[in-house]
């Protein structure tokens, strides 16, 4: 997962700001990111106009396609052709305005304009039978919804799906429109250390001393310690490594791990309520979705939406994730309400 304006602004600062060149120096990063692999293309507002843009050069690469308020043809319909003769004039003749909105300028060039002209698409109709996403807030003010329905008729897919955020403004980052029941407090990454080479020990191998750097830097930063862990989700790929687990997180003294597992600590009525999920191996270890379904567990047992797996008054959740050769990842959740 990679965002595309991150990486251009990254790599090229002085990107002429036109439809047609931020299109292939996106399919360019693309192409060199993700290598032939499957991807689910995700774009927000002038994005969702790249996006469909860019089914050109990989239109067999992609699995589905999310739309954030998508603007394409933005350029024509909402500026150009509601712009008052004097700015169109003034577009014309010296080659540039100055569109001030939200507090901000954005300079509307006449290259802009034509290059928006060329890059219209919403006469397409796009074969893929992959499924096709529109997320629009109701209230947006900026592009209406109007163009996510247009989005939707010019794909022949039957898996097409609008979803209006009630009271949603275009960025949908309103205040009201964010559930900030559960936070992120404190998260640390680990690469590999020399220990991991040079101590001959099949436990640093898999990463137990990035586990327990990550762990510490992150109960040092939060306040809190693993006695203070309610629920955890951990990266149990394999039986052996919840155990060593246990011991690189704190959660159990160096040793201990069987003891900890024998007397029940580690499940519900014990000291710290481990991958009520089921773990990683009972969802079939999925590489890459590892993480996101140990964050998803996590968020709701902490908003008490767990069920039946439900963690009775969890307030402080901890993920660990990792991956060989090597990088880990702790993080501590914490329930705000």
């Amino acid at each position: 997962m990679f965002s595309l304006i991150d990486e251009l602004n990254k790599k090229q600062k002085n990107l002429e700001f036109l439809i047609t060149t931020v299109t292939l120096s996106s399919g360019k990063l693309v192409k060199k990111k993700i290598y032939g692999k499957k991807i689910i293309l995700v774009g927000s507002s002038m994005g969702g106009w790249i996006g469909l843009n860019l089914f050109k050069f990989f239109d067999k690469n992609i699995l589905a396609f999310i739309g954030i308020a998508p603007a394409p043809e933005f350029l024509d319909k909402l500026m150009w052709n509601k712009f008052p003769k004097k700015i169109k004039n003034e577009i014309t003749t010296k080659g540039i305005y100055n569109l001030s909105h939200g507090g901000y300028e954005y300079p509307i060039t006449h290259q802009l304009i034509k290059d928006g002209k060329k890059n219209k698409i919403l006469h397409r109709r796009f074969k893929q039978k992959i499924p096709i996403v529109m997320i629009h807030g109701k209230k947006d003010e900026v592009v209406p919804t109007t163009f996510s329905k247009k989005v939707l008729k010019i794909f022949k897919t039957d898996q097409k799906k609008l979803c209006i955020i009630r009271g949603g403004d275009h960025s949908l980052s309103k205040k009201h429109n964010l559930n900030t029941d559960v936070a992120i407090i404190a998260q640390s990454m680990v690469t590999d250390g020399q220990s991991t080479f040079d101590d001959h020990d099949m436990r640093k191998v898999v990463g137990y001393d990035m586990a327990k750097e990550a762990s510490l830097r992150v109960y040092e930063d939060s306040g809190y310690g693993p006695k203070d862990i309610d629920v955890c989700e951990l990266h149990d790929c394999f039986t052996t490594n919840e155990l060593i687990s246990y011991e690189a997180l704190g959660l159990a003294q160096e040793g201990s791990a069987e003891k900890f597992v024998i007397d029940n600590q580690n499940t519900y009525g014990g000291e710290c309520v481990t991958n009520p999920s089921g773990g990683l191996l009972s969802k079939g270890h999925p590489l890459g979705a590892t993480g996101l379904a140990q964050c998803f567990e996590l968020t709701n047992q902490l908003r008490q939406n767990a069920g039946d797996r439900q963690v009775d008054g969890a307030q402080l959740a901890l993920q660990h994730n990792l991956g060989l050769g090597g990088a880990c990842v702790v993080t501590m959740y914490q329930r705000n309400v």
